[in-house]
């Protein structure tokens, strides 16, 4: 940009008569030629022309980015502007006499900020992992390949593996992950009928601590008791009703200790206790009663 707006901005890095390439245009407009990236940009556009259409070089220097050098137009055009040029003897950057005008409001360059451009690029990577198209209030379920060992959505954002309703909610508030301590949890608190495991959408998202999560998952049923949470996995519900039917129905005189009862189950003795006093695990059913 250093020669003014007349001149040729060439792309940085770029080979002589070759078009620039930047990875990160993949994710903000779909396009990976730095020219088609330039062109979007400038006029704020979201996405590269559809396929029919072409981004024409009025100035024949396949490295320029300068938007006022490049035009909309169709393969024949482009073909056309090629073959005027070898007609001219013309094999490098040539003069624009009528350069394309800005449009209303003017070209929007970016500052040069590539931080901001590469952080731009992975927002726009990230929501393409997400399902939208349930409308504003809906749930966003996840639906990229990336999985939390919990069912939530997971990438790597700013080098960091981080659960994608994280992500959502760090975006959607202009954050940066350090902006969100790790003992912050981000809370679902979708409608009934949703998908909170699976769910990025800002409106179902609220910061909290882990004593507001588990109360949250709670109060929505979602949370994981008796054998169906990790640690109980092991000793199903039917397991400890025959142990606490087995102790209580039996004669005092003849019922295991808890001692035995511990080592045969593979638990601690404070395990047992809490079964059979229905301390823990009450819901699995089966007499309860106070220890002597």
């Amino acid at each position: 940009m250093s020669g003014g707006p007349a001149a040729c901005w060439p792309f940085e890095g770029a080979k002589p008569g070759k078009y620039g390439l930047v990875q990160l245009g993949a994710y903000l407009v779909g396009s990976t030629a730095a020219f088609v990236v330039a062109y979007c940009l400038a006029r704020g556009l979201v996405k590269a022309p559809a396929s029919g259409h072409v981004i024409r070089h009025l100035c024949n220097n396949k490295p320029c980015c300068n938007p006022a050098h490049l035009l909309l137009g169709t393969h024949q055009e482009n073909a056309l502007d090629r073959l005027a040029a070898q007609r001219d003897g013309s094999t490098g950057p040539r003069l624009v006499d009528e350069p394309v005008p800005p449009p209303q409001g003017g070209w929007i360059i970016p500052s040069g900020d590539m931080e901001e451009l590469e952080r731009r690029a992975r927002a726009s990577e990230f929501w393409q992992r997400v399902d939208r198209s349930g409308g504003e209030d809906s749930c966003w379920p996840w639906i990229g390949r990336g999985k939390h060992k919990f069912g939530y959505g997971q990438m790597k954002w700013m080098g960091i593996p981080m659960t994608s309703h994280r992500i959502a909610y760090i975006l959607s508030n202009d954050l940066a992950p350090e902006d969100v301590s790790r003992n912050i949890h981000i809370r679902h608190r979708c409608p009934p009928g949703g998908s909170p495991n699976n769910c990025n959408n800002p409106k179902h998202l609220l910061p909290g601590t882990a004593a507001d999560n588990r109360a949250d998952c709670k109060e929505d049923g979602n949370m994981p008791m008796g054998e169906k949470h990790h640690k109980g996995r092991n000793f199903q519900d039917a397991l400890i009703r025959e142990i606490r039917e087995h102790y209580w129905t039996a004669p005092a005189e003849v019922r295991p200790t808890l001692t035995a009862l511990a080592c045969r189950h593979g638990v601690s003795i404070s395990t047992i206790s809490s079964w059979l006093t229905g301390k823990t695990r009450l819901a699995a059913g089966g007499p309860t009663s106070r220890l002597r």
